[in-house]
């Protein structure tokens, strides 16, 4: 053994090594170790051991108190079985006597549906025979109506085909014309703004093309006028410069002639002459110098040349006048166009924005609704445009049997609502009794059925049933024959039995003006007579 201290850890004793050592090789103090460790080895399993057997104490206890309470739930199995058997042999029993009590309701119910058939029977067969009578009737009525319509279908197919080809043409027409517009619109604006505008756009377009053929028409009138006024002027300044020359000419063949003659008037030749080099045709200037003149003819001719000259004046000035009228007309009317441009486009942005924010509110829905009311409405002025054109019939008696029938339906129609109301209160009645039955709320003996305790038999024998039975048999036999016999005579119709029958009950029913409701009670008579007789 080393020293403590040094590489022992800490002064810590080693334990002896026993593991891979046979007792002789062993030390003492290693033996010792042995055995002490083997104490505790035996002290564990003795612990072991205990605590194992109190453990199957436990678990064999545990199983005894197991196996007490299953021989405790096979008894209470067994007693349940013997139970169970007990009810199920009172369930069958119970079962016969509801078996008997079914029995007892299905005889009671075949013969009061045994009674009802015969009445139904009875009356059906009268309905059948009125309303094939009615049903001839009517349907030579209804022949005689067919040729009539056929014949005012002929007459009128050909006024529908002349304006189903005018409407072709005005629809062809229109989509030519609307083709158009939107090939002059895409250019401008997007197409699908321009799809729901198109009786707004022609009026505007109307309004416009109005106001542009007035505007051209008094343009060309201007035009005309204008052109007519100058060509006037035009006259007048030829006349006047020719007035003008020959004057001029005139007055110089008189100088020449002046100056052959009068030498003293020299001086007032030169003053003329230079006067008319300055001023070339001014007539009023003439007039200073011919009151010079002493020739008499020649002041003449300068009187007449003033008084025509103040008239070519004033029609001048009233020509001019003319003009800045014409001019002021035509700024006016350039100024209500430019107004007219404005008003328009402002009328053109205003109706896209309406469209744009009417593209965004509505929906395909409502303008599909819009073309189907479109549509039924052009159908609504057709048809009144064509019964306008419709002759009239007088009364006859295809009408009146009309009439008749749809009376007969509104009532047969009541007469099935109080079928089914009868049926049904038949039928709740039917299961009110089963359920009190069932629950025996209703006192059997009453009825007829044993009960436990008394010593009550069925009243009820098999032998009324089987009567009844054949009863039933024999109605439905003669019922057949009827039918068969009533056959031959119903091979044109091209009713079923059944829809005849319901027509046949609704005209006797309804024929003479009854009521429904006094018909029900008539039945419900009948069938209170048949059962009290059928009980004597």
């Amino acid at each position: 053994m080393g020293k403590k201290g040094k590489a022992g850890g800490g002064g810590k004793k080693e334990k002896p090594v026993t593991d891979g050592l046979l007792p002789i090789d062993m030390s003492r103090k290693q033996l010792m170790g042995h055995v002490v460790r083997l104490q505790a080895e035996l002290e564990r399993e003795r612990d072991e051991r205990n605590w194992y057997m109190l453990e199957r104490e436990k678990i064999f206890q545990r199983w005894n108190l197991l196996m007490e309470q299953i021989a405790v739930e096979k008894a209470k199995v067994q007693s349940l079985k013997s139970h169970l058997e007990d009810g199920k042999k009172e369930k069958d029993e119970e079962d016969k006597l509801y078996n008997q009590k079914l029995r007892f309701l299905k005889q009671e119910q075949s013969r009061k549906l045994g009674q009802l058939r015969l009445l139904h029977l009875q009356q059906m067969a009268q309905v059948q025979d009125d309303a094939w009578l009615v049903h001839m009737v009517m349907k030579e009525a209804l022949m005689n109506k067919k040729k009539e319509v056929r014949r005012a279908q002929m007459a009128f197919y050909q006024l529908l085909r002349g304006l189903y080809w005018q409407h072709a043409k005005q629809v062809s027409d229109l989509r030519n014309q609307f083709a158009r517009e939107i090939r002059r619109l895409e250019s401008c604006f997007d197409r699908r703004l321009f799809e729901k505008n198109e009786q707004e756009e022609e009026q505007h377009d109307k309004e416009l093309a109005k106001m542009g053929t007035a505007k051209e028409e008094q343009i060309r009138f201007l035009i005309e006028d204008h052109a007519w006024q100058a060509d006037q002027m035009k006259a007048f300044f030829q006349e006047l410069l020719k007035i003008s020359l020959d004057i001029v000419n005139q007055m110089k063949q008189e100088v020449k002639q002046q100056t052959t003659s009068e030498l003293m008037q020299r001086r007032d030749y030169d003053h003329f002459k230079h006067r008319y080099d300055v001023y070339v045709a001014p007539a009023m200037r003439w007039s200073a110098l011919m009151d010079e003149w002493t020739i008499v003819h020649q002041d003449d001719n300068l009187n007449e040349l003033v008084a025509t000259l103040k008239s070519r004046e004033e029609e001048l000035k009233k020509r001019k006048y003319s003009l800045r009228m014409l001019e002021a007309a035509n700024e006016a009317l350039n100024q209500r166009l430019t107004i007219a441009e404005k008003e328009r486009d402002c009328v053109k942005r205003q109706f896209c924005r309406a469209i744009v924010d009417s593209q965004k509110t509505t929906s395909m829905k409502r303008f599909c609704q819009q073309l189907k009311k479109k549509a039924a409405a052009r159908e609504g002025e057709l048809y009144e445009a064509l019964s306008d054109n419709i002759e009239r019939k007088p009364w006859d008696d295809g009408d009146y049997y009309e009439l008749m029938l749809e009376v007969r339906n509104r009532e047969t129609q009541g007469l099935k609502y109080d079928l089914n109301e009868y049926a049904g209160e038949h039928h709740n009645t039917k299961n009110i009794f089963f359920d009190s039955f069932l629950k025996n709320e209703i006192n059997l003996a009453d009825v007829g059925f044993p009960v436990k305790g008394t010593g009550v038999k069925v009243s009820f024998r098999e032998d009324e049933t089987l009567a009844l039975n054949e009863v039933d048999k024999n109605a439905s036999k003669r019922h057949e024959k009827r039918k068969q016999s009533n056959n031959p005579k119903k091979t044109g119709t091209s009713f079923s039995s059944r829809t005849s029958m319901k027509m046949s009950s609704h005209s006797h029913l309804s024929h003479g003006g009854r009521d429904t409701t006094s018909m029900n009670k008539k039945l419900t008579a009948n069938v209170r007579m048949n059962q009290t007789s059928a009980e004597s």
